[in-house]
C-alpha cells in the first residue's frame, strides 16, 4: 500500500515579519542624553522621533529610536526594531569604534547631519551603517 498524498508544512510555519528598513537622518543638535537612575552607559535619543521613509512603505513613518554602544546591549547584539501601532521602536547599538564617532558628532558644536542606515529581518538584531557629514551654511 502506497500514500502518494504530499503535506505541506507552509501553512504550519509562522509568516515572515517584513523587513524594517530605512535611514534616519538627522542634525546632531537633535540628540540628547537621557539621565536615567541607574544607567550602566551612555545612551542617546532624538529629540523627536524621526520621520523615515521604510522600504516597501507608501509614507513616512515615525521612528522612535536609542542609541548606545554594543558592549552595554542587554543582549549583546546590535539591538532590535519593533513595529507598532505608534510607529517603530528602534534600540540600536553600535560597535564602539563607531559609537565613539557617534558619541563625538553628538557632543560637537560643528553642524553635523547624521545618517543611521538599519535594516532588520524577522526580529533578528539590525544590521547598521553610520555616517556623518558637515552641513554647510
Amino acid at each position: 500500500m502506497s500514500d502518494d498524498r504530499v503535506v505541506s508544512l507552509k501553512g504550519r510555519r509562522p509568516e515572515s515579519k517584513p523587513t524594517l528598513a530605512g535611514c534616519l537622518v538627522f542634525a546632531n543638535d537633535q540628540l540628547r542624553m537621557p539621565m536615567e537612575m541607574g544607567a550602566t552607559a551612555p545612551e542617546w535619543t532624538t529629540l523627536e522621533p524621526i520621520e523615515v521613509q521604510l522600504e516597501g512603505r507608501s509614507g513616512p513613518t515615525p521612528v522612535h529610536v536609542r542609541f548606545g554602544m554594543i558592549d552595554h546591549s542587554p543582549e549583546g547584539t546590535s539591538g532590535y526594531v519593533d513595529e507598532n501601532e505608534h510607529g517603530v521602536n528602534a534600540d540600536l547599538y553600535f560597535e564602539r569604534d563607531l559609537f565613539l564617532a557617534f558619541q563625538s558628532a553628538a557632543v560637537s558644536a560643528a553642524p553635523l547631519t547624521l545618517f543611521v542606515t538599519f535594516a532588520a529581518r524577522d526580529g533578528a538584531p539590525p544590521h547598521l551603517m553610520l555616517a556623518i557629514e558637515r552641513r554647510t551654511a
